[in-house]
């Protein structure tokens, strides 16, 4: 009897075992190698469902100039759902130029748009290709897709090129959208402005500077009435700090609560921001 019931439940054990191997010999989803942008399980979906994804995915710029010529949609949709590109976004949705965007590759770009690729066809996730490129392109990706792009569309949370520009710290890109056209004053949800999100941000103090010299407005206010300069001195960024003064921000500024650019250095979360107090006092703060 004993051995009746051993023999399925060994039988058993070795199914799953022989399950797991399979699936480990499969790959199980590890991210490829040398840049692609889909682990390996996604890719042998893509690779028959959606050639020009894949070939896209795969970095094979030959294989997608084979495939254009074969007359292949390329303006297909991926499914909803799915993985996420470099420097975020889902690419559910998306089409093959979105992938190539946050791709290394211009070349793979250009050759999408000659082919026909939509400019501004955009992922389940409202990323557009330009959005694409900024977060995880390279500069040369952003200069041929923002002359054709609707410069200012955003994706579902909200977001443009230019806030992604600022709130990563990449000037070179900003100024390229900002020369499109970008609007400068272009604000989020509860009013923060792009100067707002570089001063608030960890970002490098460079994106201030080429929003300064872009003729943002120095002391535009989000919906509580916080000013660049108290999103800086809030963080003690004192670099930022002496840029927005010297721009003419207000040191004598009060939100729509009462507070003071001055309460807004003094204390944040419990944490002393002494350099930016001592640089506000000297600017006449009060």
């Amino acid at each position: 009897m004993k051995r009746s019931v051993a023999l399925p439940v060994i039988v058993a054990l070795l199914l799953v075992a022989a399950v797991l191997i399979v699936y480990a010999l499969k790959g199980g989803g590890t991210a490829g190698p040398g840049g692609t942008l889909l682990g390996s399980n996604d890719q042998s979906a893509l690779a028959s469902r959606f050639p020009l994804h894949d070939a896209v995915a795969r970095g094979d710029l030959e294989r997608v100039k084979q495939l254009l010529a074969t007359g292949v949609d390329v303006n297909a949709l991926l499914p909803a759902g799915g993985a996420e590109l470099p420097g975020g976004g889902a690419i559910g949705g998306a089409t093959p130029l979105v992938l190539a965007a946050a791709s290394p590759s211009t070349e793979m770009v250009r050759t999408l748009i000659v082919g026909g690729a939509k400019v501004d066809a955009a992922a389940a996730d409202g990323t557009t290709p330009l959005l694409a490129a900024v977060r995880g392109g390279p500069v040369s990706t952003v200069q041929v897709l923002a002359p054709e792009s609707s410069i200012d569309a955003r994706d579902q949370a909200g977001q443009s090129a230019a806030m992604v520009a600022v709130q990563t710290g990449q000037p070179e890109k900003l100024i390229l959208l900002l020369n499109e056209g970008a609007a400068v004053e272009s604000a989020t949800a509860d009013g923060t402005t792009l100067l707002g999100l570089a001063a608030s941000s960890p970002a490098n103090q460079e994106v201030t500077k080429v929003l300064l010299e872009a003729g943002a407005r120095v002391d535009a206010a989000d919906a509580r009435g916080v000013t660049p300069l108290m999103k800086a001195a809030a963080r003690d960024d004192v670099q930022k700090v002496f840029l927005l003064l010297d721009a003419g921000a207000s040191a004598n500024a009060r939100d729509a609560a009462g507070k003071s650019v001055l309460d807004y250095a003094r204390t944040q979360s419990g944490v002393k921001r002494v350099e930016s107090i001592q640089v506000l006092v000297s600017a006449g703060a009060m």
